[in-house]
């Protein structure tokens, strides 16, 4: 077999990502990438406070629902950004909920605890 020949038959050359070292296989293959970063995203530490804030200060359930939107936008964006603070959201929507239940508890025509 001759140099011709081995180059010939040779494997294709490889280019290979600066950031990650995956493989990229000719053509216009693009590769994006999500930097993980430290952090905690603060619409889940909005939530969480607006959460608590609910409980306390109920204003006719509009903290709870403010406490459960942020919450929910906070779980979004930790998906995109890959931030921390999931746990902070759950709780913040956990707690809206209930705050959003107290209030809407009497409209309900349940009876009312300590009657």
């Amino acid at each position: 077999m001759t140099s011709a020949d081995h180059e010939a038959h040779a494997a294709p050359e490889y280019k290979f990502c600066p950031d990650c070292g995956a493989r990229l296989s000719g053509g216009s293959r693009t590769i994006r990438h999500v930097q993980p970063t430290n952090g905690t995203d603060s619409w889940c530490v909005g939530s969480a406070i607006t959460g608590v804030l609910a409980l306390s200060v109920p204003l006719f359930g509009l903290t709870g629902l403010v406490a459960i939107i942020l919450g929910f936008q906070g779980r979004f964006n930790i998906k995109e950004t890959r931030l921390g603070g999931g746990g902070l959201a759950i709780f913040g929507i956990i707690l809206g909920i209930v705050s959003a239940g107290l209030v809407l508890l009497p409209f309900l025509g349940l009876p009312r605890i300590g009657r």
